[in-house]
C-alpha cells in the first residue's frame, strides 16, 4: 500500500496526487490518498482513482486536528512508501516525528519552494531522511542531492487519452474555422469570478474583430459547464488564458498551446517564476491587443519573431520544455527563471496541437516518477 500525502489548501496538491496514483493503481499498487483542499468536492477526481482509498480531512481542522488524523492513518501501518507532496515536514509540521524513524519507503515531492520556508523548516536536514527527492519538471533548490531524481511535468493525462483537435473543438462548441481562445478560472472565488468576467469582456472585444473569427470559451472551477481536468480538450485551443499555476502551465506547454498567465500570489507557489516574459499578463488592460499579438504570430518569447505555422512546424524536432538545465536571469535574458528548452527524441512524440495537427513531444513525468517509488520501495525490502 502506497500512502500519497496531499495537503495543502490549492488544487495543484490534488491534481499533482491524482495524476500519481493514476498509474500506481494501473501498475497494481494499492493506494490511499490524503487530502485536505476545500476545492475537491468541485472536480470529479474520485472517478479517476477506481479501488483508492481517498481520506479527505476537513479543510477547517486546525493544526492539532489534521496532527491528530495523520498520525492515525500512519499509525494504522501497512504502507510500504509514504510519498509527501511538497512539505517535507509535513504541512503543520505533523511529520517531524516520523520522518527519521519511519520503516517504509520515503519519497518526497520536491517542488521550487521559497527560501524563507526552506530556512525556517531547516529542510537541508529533512531531506536526507528520504530515499527519493523527485522534482516534477521545475528549478528546485535540492536538485543536486544525490537522492533527487528530475523528471518531466507530471500529467493528469497520456497523450492517447487527449481528444483530437477536431473532437475538442466540437465539445467546446468552436466553429472549425474560428480561432479558440479559452480562459480558466481556478484558484479563490475573487479568481474565478475575475476569469469570468475577462472571458465576457474578451467575447464582447474580439466579437467585433474585423479580422479573423475568433471565439472566446470560459471553464471556471465549480461553474457550470466545467471542463477537468482542462488538460484533455488542450488540443483545440489556440490560445489558453489562465493563473500561473503548475498544472496550468505543465498542461500548455506539453501540448505547445500558446498562453498567457496572471501570476497569482500563493504562500508558497511562487508563479511568476513560472512564467515567460511573453506568457505573463500583468495587467488585464492590454489583454485584447496580447491576445490578437499572440493569435497573429506567437511565440514563447517577444524578441523571437515568427509566425505560429512555422515555429509548430519546427517543433518536429524541437520542442520547448520547462526542464532541463536551469538558467539563470543573466542567461535567459527576459528576467524568467526557467528550464533550458531541450530537443526531446521522436519516441516521446505524440499527437500534436496546431492547425495542422503537428507531431509535438509529449513527455509525462509521473511515469518515470513511478519508477523510482517502485525501486525506492525494492531497496527498502533489500534492506538498502
Amino acid at each position: 500500500m502506497w500512502l500519497i500525502y496531499a495537503l495543502g489548501g490549492g488544487l495543484g496538491h490534488l491534481t499533482r496526487a491524482t495524476a500519481l496514483a493514476r498509474v500506481a493503481l494501473r501498475r497494481g499498487h494499492p493506494v490511499t490518498l490524503l487530502v485536505n483542499t476545500a476545492l475537491a468536492g468541485l472536480v470529479p477526481y474520485r472517478r479517476e482513482l477506481p479501488g483508492a482509498e481517498i481520506v479527505e480531512l476537513s479543510a477547517a481542522l486546525d493544526r492539532a486536528g489534521v496532527a491528530a488524523r495523520v498520525h492515525e492513518i500512519l499509525a494504522r501501518g501497512g504502507f510500504e512508501a509514504l510519498i509527501v507532496d511538497t512539505f517535507p515536514r509535513g504541512l503543520g509540521g505533523e511529520l517531524s516525528a516520523y520522518i527519521a524513524t519511519w520503516p517504509g519507503a520515503k519519497i518526497w515531492i520536491h517542488r521550487n519552494l521559497c527560501d524563507e520556508y526552506i530556512a525556517w523548516g531547516k529542510l537541508a536536514d529533512v531531506v536526507d531522511h528520504y530515499q527519493r527527492v523527485l522534482i516534477p519538471g521545475e528549478p528546485a533548490r535540492f536538485a543536486d542531492h544525490p537522492r533527487a531524481r528530475v523528471t518531466a511535468p507530471w500529467l493528469i493525462r497520456d497523450a492517447d487519452e487527449l481528444l483530437t483537435r477536431e473532437r475538442a473543438r466540437a465539445e467546446l462548441g468552436v466553429d472549425p474555422r474560428a480561432d479558440c481562445v479559452l480562459v480558466s478560472g481556478t484558484g479563490s472565488e475573487r479568481e474565478i469570478g475575475g476569469a469570468a468576467r475577462l472571458a465576457e469582456r474578451l467575447t464582447r472585444e474580439l466579437s467585433n474583430d474585423g479580422t479573423r473569427a475568433i471565439e472566446v470559451r470560459f471553464s471556471g472551477l465549480g461553474v457550470a459547464g466545467m471542463r477537468w481536468p482542462l488538460l484533455r480538450w488542450l488540443r483545440g485551443v489556440d490560445l489558453l488564458i489562465g493563473a500561473g499555476g503548475y498544472n496550468t502551465v505543465s498542461e500548455a506547454r506539453a501540448t505547445a498551446t500558446p498562453l498567457l498567465a496572471i501570476a497569482q500570489p500563493r504562500r508558497y507557489d511562487r508563479q511568476a517564476l513560472r512564467l515567460r516574459t511573453g506568457e505573463r499578463i500583468d495587467s488585464e488592460r492590454d489583454v485584447r491587443a496580447r491576445v490578437l499579438a499572440q493569435l497573429g504570430g506567437w511565440c514563447f518569447s517577444p524578441t523571437e519573431p515568427g509566425n505560429r505555422g512555422a515555429l509548430l512546424a519546427r517543433r518536429e524536432t524541437e520542442v520547448y520544455w520547462p526542464y532541463g538545465e536551469l538558467l539563470s536571469n543573466a542567461a535567459s535574458g527576459d528576467g524568467s527563471i526557467f528550464w533550458r528548452q531541450e530537443a526531446l527524441s521522436t519516441s516521446h512524440l505524440g499527437q500534436g496541437h496546431g492547425r495542422a495537427d503537428q507531431q509535438l513531444a509529449y513527455d509525462n513525468g509521473v511515469h518515470r516518477a513511478v519508477d523510482e517509488i517502485e525501486a525506492a520501495v525494492a531497496e527498502r525490502r533489500a534492506g538498502q
